[in-house]
């Protein structure tokens, strides 16, 4: 009777512990989500069941919009050549498939949150992102900066995409992104316009207790002839004449929203002038506040990877996918961070008539995921 006892307290055991490893492999899939799916590392890269047949033409000039004339022109031909036909393969059935035209109603819906108007001036601009008494917000002194019939266009957009950014992250996030944004020629390395010159930058710096972003542009990134001229040769992913403003920008969201919730209060809450002007000089101090595990930089990659079918298993492809969807030569070439600033570039001004399946992800990204993702 003991002995048969015994037996039914070790069979009551080991089913015990099979339901407790059963139960955390579960709960362990839940938390790892499809990075434990095992998606093949390529796919037929379809963003979409059901789309339109009509494509759009987002060529430039000498097919510098494609992902192997990005590796080619910037010299880094050990890059192709580490390409297998696979890649290749994958990468052409991407940028092939992602031309089809957007959905018109999403159009519509992005279009609709234009509708709102904000601000009217550019001092309405500057007041609505305003929140110190030390720092100037340079807007209107970029306009003067331009030939007199570049000022209105310029103008004009910068104030709709001021109008545009409220409607989709809220006033609040506006007025907390930086402290400064001034004009700052001294940041140039060259004058003569190649690839290689900074145009703008945005720097986060902290203290240990808050946080203070601010940016700085040359006057040579605000020109219209510039921007096009970038986004020709496939360096940039719009020609937009605010297209290096709106870049920078979306550093600076990427930085806010890569905090976590309850420490972005210390964003410029805590500005004096001991903590100085924007200046490219890197800022080491130790700032201990909470952050998201993975970047909004890495999260965008991941997103448009998994979203054709490419799992986190295989970090390459997705970042061949990525490559192929954001048509920028600067974001393929420095990073995610740079990848992140170009596709909310080519996200918030990309034309209606230039409005593909790889505008309509990006959208669904910036506008919903990304938000919903980081508590926006």
């Amino acid at each position: 009777m003991e002995k048969t006892k015994n037996i039914a307290m070790i069979v009551i055991l080991i089913v015990s512990l099979g339901l407790g490893v059963l139960f955390a492999w579960f709960f362990w899939s839940i938390l790892m989500g499809d990075n434990q799916i095992n998606y093949a590392e390529y796919s037929e890269c379809l963003l979409y069941s059901k789309h339109s047949k009509q494509k759009v033409d987002l060529t430039r000039q000498n097919n510098s919009q494609l992902v192997s004339a990005t590796f080619r022109k910037s010299g880094a031909t050990n890059k192709i050549k580490q390409f297998t036909a696979n890649n290749l393969a994958f990468i052409k059935r991407c940028e092939n498939n992602m031309l089809y035209q957007a959905d018109p109603t999403v159009v519509t819906a992005f279009n609709q949150k234009k509708a709102s108007n904000h601000f009217k001036t550019i001092a309405d601009v500057v007041n609505g992102m305003t929140n110190n008494k030390f720092y100037p917000y340079q807007l209107e002194e970029m306009v003067l900066t331009l030939d007199e019939k570049e000022q209105l266009p310029f103008r004009n957009n910068l104030i709709a995409f001021a109008n545009l950014f409220v409607n989709f992250f809220g006033l609040s996030v506006f007025q907390k992104l930086v402290y400064n944004i001034e004009i700052n020629n001294n940041i140039a390395k060259s004058s003569t316009g190649n690839n290689n010159q900074v145009l703008a930058f945005t720097k986060l710096a902290g203290n240990g207790n808050s946080l203070a972003q601010c940016l700085a542009f040359t006057e040579h990134s605000l020109q219209a002839k510039m921007s096009k001229t970038q986004y020709e040769i496939g360096f940039h992913s719009t020609a937009t004449n605010i297209s290096t403003i709106v870049h920078e920008i979306g550093h600076a969201i990427s930085n806010y929203a890569w905090v976590w919730p309850y420490n972005r209060i210390r964003f410029n809450s805590n500005i004096t002038p001991a903590i100085g002007r924007c200046t490219p000089t890197k800022d080491k101090t130790l700032i201990y506040i909470r952050g998201f595990m993975h970047s909004p930089n890495d999260l965008l990659v991941r997103y448009l990877g998994t979203k054709v079918g490419i799992s986190n298993n295989a970090p390459f492809q997705q970042q061949l996918a990525a490559w192929s969807f954001i048509q920028s030569g600067y974001g393929r070439t420095g990073g995610n961070a740079e990848l992140f600033a170009e596709g909310f570039a080519q996200w918030l001004l990309t034309p209606d008539d230039q409005k593909a399946l790889n505008w309509q992800i990006l959208n669904e990204f910036y506008g919903t995921y990304f938000k919903n993702y980081y508590l926006i």
